[in-house]
């Protein structure tokens, strides 16, 4: 079944991700920011998230920002409060631009 295909690979991909020592060989400078619905399953409800933050910042990142949207799901770009969640990257992403 491809699904399951999927999902391996999905879940083998977030578990590199929040593996501390491959965290701790990311640049520190590079900024980071995490954004997910907090009625999402895959993120935990936000719990999942949230452990991937912390871990980001214990491995020394100088610039990590989560933004979790209380009634999102997992599409948070197709959400109906979509404009707002384009925003607040647009936002992020111009902060950073105009602090170079």
């Amino acid at each position: 079944f491809p699904y399951t295909t999927l999902f391996r690979s999905m879940m083998s991909g977030l578990k590199f991700l929040t593996n501390q020592s491959n965290i701790d060989r990311m640049n520190k400078e590079a900024p980071v920011y995490f954004m997910s619905g907090q009625a999402d399953p895959v993120g935990d409800y936000g719990a999942g998230v949230e452990k991937a933050y912390k871990a980001f910042c214990r491995a020394g990142l100088h610039d990590v920002t989560i933004r979790l949207y209380p009634d999102g799901r997992h599409e948070m770009l197709n959400e109906l409060n979509r404009e707002q969640v384009r925003e607040d990257i647009l936002h992020w992403i111009e902060d950073r631009i105009d602090n170079l």
